[in-house]
C-alpha cells in the first residue's frame, strides 16, 4: 500500500494514476497527517465459475437447484422471485 499526501496527488496526478493502474496497489491519500481516502484498483474480471467456484459442495443438490433456477429465468427476462435462502446461511443445519 502507497501513501500520498493529498499535495502530492494534486500536483503529480497523471502519473500516480499511472503506477495506481500499472501496478494495481492501493493508495491512500493523507492530509495533514490523517488518511483521508483511499483508491483502491478494481479487481480483474471474473468468469462465473471463478465467482461461483467456492460454492461447489457448500450448496448441496437442492441449493444448486434453486441457485440454477432463478439465474435461468433472470437471465431470460424473467422477474427474481424468492430469496434464495439456502445461499443465506448454507452451513446452518
Amino acid at each position: 500500500m502507497k501513501v500520498l499526501t493529498y499535495d502530492q496527488l494534486a500536483r503529480d496526478f497523471p502519473e500516480a494514476w499511472a503506477a495506481i493502474e500499472s501496478s494495481g496497489e492501493e493508495v491512500v491519500v493523507t492530509r495533514h497527517r490523517h488518511s483521508v481516502a483511499r483508491i483502491v484498483p478494481e479487481p480483474p474480471p471474473a468468469t462465473a465459475l471463478e465467482v461461483f467456484g467456492d460454492l461447489h459442495g457448500v450448496l448441496g443438490e437442492q441449493g444448486g437447484t434453486v441457485l440454477a433456477t432463478s439465474l435461468a429465468k433472470v437471465r431470460n427476462g424473467g422477474k427474481r422471485q424468492g430469496t434464495l435462502q439456502e445461499l443465506r446461511n448454507p452451513w446452518a443445519s
